[in-house]
This record gives C-alpha cells, sequence and structure tokens, in this order.
C-alpha cells in the first residue's frame, strides 16, 4: 500500500498529480508572500494579487474527475477523502492555535460550526483557516451531484443525458447569479446554493465528456462553459489573473495527454495526492511559525522556509497516516460483512 501512494499505481496519470502539486505550491507561496503581509501589516513579495485563479483549476481538476457510483459509494467516497480530512485538520489547526495562543477570536462554537459544515454554508460560523472555503464549496457541489444523479435515474435508461442538462442547468444557474449583489434573501440563498465556484467544477465534467466521448455536443459544452468562464474573468477586468488561468488550464490539458516533457509520468504520485492535506494545513500554522519569526527574530524568510518545510512534512505525514488508517477501517468492515 504504500508504495502505491508513493509512486501511484501503474495506470494513474501522474502527470496530473504533478499539477496538484504545483497548484498547491502556488497556493502556499501566496499565502506566506502575500496574503500573511495583509494580515499582519507586513511588506507582500508575491507577483500576483488573487489565489483565486489558481484555486479555479483546482476546481476544474474535480469536475474532471466527479463520477457518480450510486448513493451509497459515493457519499462514502466523498466523506472519507472531503470530509474526514477537513475536520481532522480542523481539529488539529484549532488545538494548534489554541497552544499558542493564536485563536484570534475564533472560538469553540466556530470549531463545532466547522464540524456540522451547515452554518459555514450559510456564514454563521467563521472558519478554524479561511484557506478551508475550497472543501466545503467541493462539499455543496458534490451534495447536490448526488442529489442530481438520484433524480435522474427515473430516466432510466436517459439517465445520463438528464445529468448533463442538469449540470449544464446548474452551470447557468451559478454563473447568473454570480452577478448578483442583492441582499434580498431569495438571491442571497441562490448565491448560496448556487456557489460561483461550480461554474469550474462544471467546466471541468464537461471537459472530461469531451475527452472521452469525442463527440461534438460535448466539444460544444466545453467551448460555450469555457466561454463564459472568459467572459467572466474578463469582466472583473484582471486581464493578469485571467493569462494566468489560462496557462495554468493549458499546462492541466497536457498533463491529461500526459505530454509534461521530461517528466513522464515518473513524477511521485503521493506528492499530488497529498496536495489536500497540505492546503488544509498550511495556512495558518504557517502564519504562527513566520510570526514566530518575523516578529521575535526579524528573520521573515527563514519563517517561510521554515513553514514550507513543515507544512509540506506536516501534509504527507497526515495523507499516509489517514490512508493507511483508511485502509484498516475498510479491511475490517470487508471482514465483518464477509
Amino acid at each position: 500500500m504504500i508504495k502505491q501512494l508513493l509512486i501511484g499505481t501503474k495506470n494513474r496519470n501522474t502527470q496530473v498529480d504533478l499539477v496538484r502539486f504545483l497548484l498547491c505550491v502556488f497556493v502556499v507561496l501566496f499565502h506566506y508572500l502575500h496574503r500573511y503581509g495583509e494580515i499582519y501589516n507586513a511588506p507582500q513579495h508575491f507577483f500576483v494579487n488573487d489565489i483565486s485563479f489558481v484555486v479555479a483549476i483546482f476546481f476544474i481538476i474535480s469536475g474532471y474527475f466527479a463520477s457518480y457510483k450510486g448513493f451509497v459509494n459515493t457519499t462514502k467516497s466523498k466523506v472519507v477523502t472531503l470530509y474526514f480530512p477537513f475536520v481532522l485538520v480542523a481539529l488539529l489547526v484549532f488545538g494548534f492555535l489554541a497552544l499558542t495562543s493564536s485563536l484570534n477570536g475564533i472560538t469553540v462554537g466556530d470549531l463545532a460550526g466547522n464540524v456540522l459544515v451547515v452554518p459555514l454554508v450559510i456564514g454563521k460560523s467563521n472558519y478554524v483557516d479561511g484557506a478551508h472555503w475550497f472543501v466545503v464549496v467541493l462539499l455543496l457541489f458534490f451534495a447536490i451531484y448526488i442529489l442530481v444523479n438520484l433524480f435522474a435515474s427515473i430516466f432510466k435508461s436517459k439517465k445520463d443525458v438528464a445529468v448533463e442538462i442538469l449540470i449544464a442547468i446548474l452551470f447557468l444557474l451559478s454563473f447568473g447569479f454570480s452577478f448578483t449583489s442583492s441582499r434580498n434573501i431569495v438571491l442571497k440563498l441562490a448565491r448560496v446554493l448556487f456557489n460561483s465556484n461550480f461554474v469550474f467544477i462544471c467546466f471541468g465534467f464537461f471537459l472530461r465528456k469531451a475527452f472521452d466521448k469525442k463527440r461534438r455536443i460535448y466539444y460544444i459544452a466545453s467551448l460555450l462553459t469555457f466561454g463564459c468562464l472568459c467572459f467572466k474573468y474578463l469582466y472583473s477586468g484582471d486581464r493578469s489573473g485571467f493569462v494566468l488561468f489560462l496557462f495554468l488550464l493549458f499546462v492541466f490539458v497536457v498533463s491529461l495527454f500526459k505530454k509534461i516533457p521530461i517528466i513522464g509520468n515518473r513524477f511521485p504520485s503521493v506528492l499530488g495526492q497529498s496536495s489536500l492535506f497540505v492546503y488544509l494545513i498550511h495556512q495558518q500554522f504557517g502564519y504562527v511559525i513566520i510570526n514566530l519569526f518575523d516578529r521575535n527574530f526579524g528573520l521573515y524568510f527563514l519563517g517561510v522556509i521554515c513553514s514550507i518545510a513543515a507544512s509540506f512534512t506536516l501534509g504527507l505525514v497526515l495523507f499516509v497516516l489517514w490512508n493507511i488508517l483508511k485502509e484498516r477501517l475498510f479491511n475490517n468492515e470487508r471482514e465483518r460483512t464477509e
């Protein structure tokens, strides 16, 4: 099992793992070199002011690999791969912040809201770590995705078509409501249910359809959704961020064909697979370390280096330990049912 985690299975595309790893590095560097400066009134050293363009690629990857394997299996999969890691790291981060007197207003009630998730979705609780919003968006999307598949099952032989139509409707609703800012209670609820980031996940979904089925209708769907994303970015006025988004999307598409030069399919799979744990643990954990070096010794960049090393090491360790625990739990469950 450990060997599979480290190098991946024979058929695994480790170039996609490379992309995940690079995106994670980008997010970590942004938070340590730019966002830290915004929060603690320190100099900022990064070349972009917004990380949403990078996180958008994470959402596209999630949509690309979205699959439905029945209500029970899909629900279990998302609970194990998203919800449990999210809760585990939230508990660890809260404990770490409490021990270092760095809670900054985060309460036990907020921690409970994180565990329950719903208070986070409706804005009634603070995040233990602000970067965790990404996972909450994914949990909300996949809850809707499971409901979509359950509803579509009534169409039996036309289920796949029904799912595609419903995902297209979800895309349009998310895209449309992303341009509204009214405080009307109905519109606020709509913006919660149809999160603006769903457009990236839906685009990834149709991109996968185009790659797998190679039919004109899916090429058109991918191009139309991509065109809407381009309009959304150009409308925002951030041209440099849009260029970065296009470049990262290009790299992801190239990785699907295993065409990234030099790397081949030899990239250590575990570095990409552990990116979720690194993402979840890095922000508040790293800020405390950087602040320790910066405020006490004036060694900001040494603090950044130590935070990067600590975050990736801890994320990797958590990922391996979680997979060992998961394997043992499921093996015991299978033994009890046999």
